[in-house]
Parts: C-alpha cells; structure tokens; sequence
C-alpha cells in the first residue's frame, strides 16, 4: 500500500532531522527535484537528499522543526522553521516548502525563504 503524502512527508522530517541523507534519499524518486532562491535547482535523489539534510547555510546541521503540514494526494505544503543549534540562544529562520509526490515518492520540493532571515541566523 503507498503511504499518504503526510506519512511521506512526516518521514522526510525525520530523515532530515536525524542527519540521514540515506533515509532522506530512499524517500525521494530518482528524478527529484529542489529548488531554493539560494541555491536554485538540483536534479537527482542524491543531491537533493543532501540539500534537504544540510539546510540553506551553515555548517551545523540544522533541526527542522514543522510548525503546519497540509497534504493531500500528491501534494504537500509544510511550514516550518530551520533551527541551528538546540540552546534557546539558537538562531533560526522561517520557510515554506512545497511538495510534489507520485507512488509514495518525493519528486519534487521547492523552498520558499528570504535569503535576510538565513543570512541573519
């Protein structure tokens, strides 16, 4: 049976969250995509695993941390915010990411964020 595009979607989350590009990557179709305004697009599982483990910047690993997700058939929407560092001190940023599923399978993934609040954190 596919999972749902929220079991999916969930499953990312903590792929990422546990630093997994493994994970991450048995999660995404060979042909994924992600796009960021910093980066702009990368095609293929792997490094779109590793751009969604490693976050826009820095040289911490980040946590992710789902404030909203809305999924229904083949697509999801998660907001979320992109912490570095676990203190309370830890700076963190806001962003929007918009998925595209098929067969269970991530095949796309575009980042929404202002390059001032990852450049502040």
């Amino acid at each position: 049976m596919t999972p749902s595009a929220r079991q999916v979607i969930e499953a990312v989350l903590a792929a990422r969250n546990a630093g997994s590009t493994d994970q991450t990557r048995a999660l995404l179709a060979p042909d994924a995509t992600y796009w960021d305004c910093l980066g702009g697009q990368v095609r293929g599982a792997e490094p779109v695993a590793e751009a969604l483990v490693t976050g826009h910047a820095g040289s911490a690993r980040p946590r992710f941390v789902a404030e909203t997700l809305a999924a229904a058939g083949g697509h999801a929407v998660v907001e979320l915010r992109v912490c570095h560092g676990e203190s309370s001190e830890a700076t963190d940023y806001p962003a929007t990411e918009v998925y595209e599923l098929r067969a269970g399978l991530v095949v796309g993934c575009r980042s929404y964020l202002d390059p001032a609040d990852v450049r502040a954190a």
